[in-house]
């Protein structure tokens, strides 16, 4: 199969590897729908590594994916399933892992940076970071079910409330789901600040008209 490997900084190549070994008895095998490609990864491409434990590894943690295979301790997905991946997973048992502090966790492994990610053809991963795609959701929607987590913790860290005005800084993937979840849980208004004009533009055509360049009010 086809894989984009980071091999060290500066060296990310598109590699022809062997597919994945049978599924663990906790895992479940993927055939990657989609794979976004984070800031985080161009990070690691550009300055890393940070992350990266070891390389070759492949890349890419916003993945949806369809079950093609399944773990013999697996029940709660079935061949067919299309699925969003949780790219970061815990011990299961530490304090901070059952308080769902998982990022905490001393045992803490991410997904395509500490073991090999979703820009490949076909993935291994544990079943317990998985999430089934509602039958409604397009098969894109699992790749950005990450992303948008990020984006509704913010809001709910800001202790933001319907009737609200929301102000986001920067139009990027996590700055535009924050401006669409806050305009879908009843935002009064959504300023957006973006000194990109391609974001900018995206911004516009999801359908914010407040959006501005903060170097105009320097």
């Amino acid at each position: 199969m086809k894989a984009l490997r980071w091999h060290a900084r500066g060296d990310v190549r598109l590699d022809e590897i062997p597919n994945p070994p049978e599924p663990e008895s906790d895992e479940i095998q993927l055939e990657v729908l989609w794979c976004g490609i984070c800031g985080t990864d161009v990070e690691e491409w550009q300055n890393g590594p940070y992350l990266v434990t070891n390389a070759p590894l492949t890349l890419g943690h916003e993945i949806s994916g369809r079950v093609l295979k399944i773990g013999k301790k697996v029940t709660e997905f079935k061949i067919g399933d299309r699925v969003g991946v949780d790219g970061l997973s815990g011990c299961e048992t530490c304090e901070f892992c059952l308080a769902n502090k998982v990022n905490l966790c001393k045992d803490l492994s991410a997904v395509g940076f500490m073991s090999n990610g979703g820009l490949a053809e076909f993935l291994n991963v544990s079943a317990n970071v998985c999430v089934k795609i509602p039958d409604n959701a397009p098969d894109e929607a699992g790749a950005l079910a990450e992303t948008l987590s990020v984006s509704i913790r913010a809001l709910k860290r800001a202790k933001f409330k319907a009737g609200e005005s929301v102000t986001v800084i920067g139009a990027g993937a996590v700055g535009l789901l924050a401006a669409q979840a806050a305009r879908a849980l009843g935002a009064k208004d959504v300023i957006i600040f973006e000194k990109l004009e391609n974001r900018k533009e995206i911004a516009k055509e999801l359908g914010f008209n407040k959006v501005y360049d903060p170097t105009e009010f320097n």
